[in-house]
């Protein structure tokens, strides 16, 4: 692939053209962080931190800049990712919608918001959010990690050095952990 030509590859053509509008814009927030920094206005954020330790972590500014916006949309699209998919489960099961409400109004009454400090006394509300971050979670597999020394589970070796990919959508659908799971959502589970 690196070898084919981009006058035969559109979309070699288009990463391209992404690559160098992303770049020109991740640079630009980047910057302005630096400029609110040089004039002691920045809050502390992971942006400013690279700024401020980028000698220490050997990064171009340009290196820089993706790394914030990429930890900016992660954080960001998993966000909305779990938001979607809440609202989806409460159009799909009204039933669930509706007991929700009743806590919500029962707890919170309709003359304010709720706050983290309310989240202890709304159970069916926070096992609701629980149940739908389970039923879809938002990253099915997880993050690539490297076994330091040999090792065996459950029958299997793993020699040092081994990359091992955790595989949470199965985790999630583990029927010794959760009992009711089918491929229609269940709320709760024994």
């Amino acid at each position: 692939m690196e070898y084919l030509p981009s006058a035969v590859a559109q979309w070699k053509r288009d990463a391209i053209t992404w690559y160098r509008r992303d770049t020109e814009l991740f640079v630009k927030l980047y910057k302005d962080v630096e400029d609110r920094m040089n004039q002691s206005g920045a809050r502390p954020s992971f942006t400013s931190t690279i700024i401020r330790d980028q000698k220490r972590y050997n990064l171009s500014p340009i290196e820089g800049a993706w790394l914030s916006a990429t930890m900016y949309a992660g954080g960001a699209e998993t966000s909305a990712t779990a938001a979607d998919w809440f609202m989806f489960a409460m159009i799909a099961h009204p039933e669930v919608q509706a007991k929700c409400h009743q806590e919500l109004d029962a707890v919170i009454g309709r003359s304010r918001m709720p706050g983290f400090a309310d989240q202890e006394r709304l159970p069916y509300i926070r096992a609701t959010v629980r149940e739908v971050l389970r039923w879809r979670t938002v990253v099915p597999i997880g993050a690539p990690h490297q076994s330091m020394e040999d090792d065996w589970y459950e029958g299997y070796f793993i020699p040092k050095g081994t990359i091992v990919i955790a595989n949470i959508w199965a985790m999630n659908r583990d029927k010794e952990v959760y009992v009711r799971s089918t491929p229609r959502w269940n709320l709760f589970r024994n």
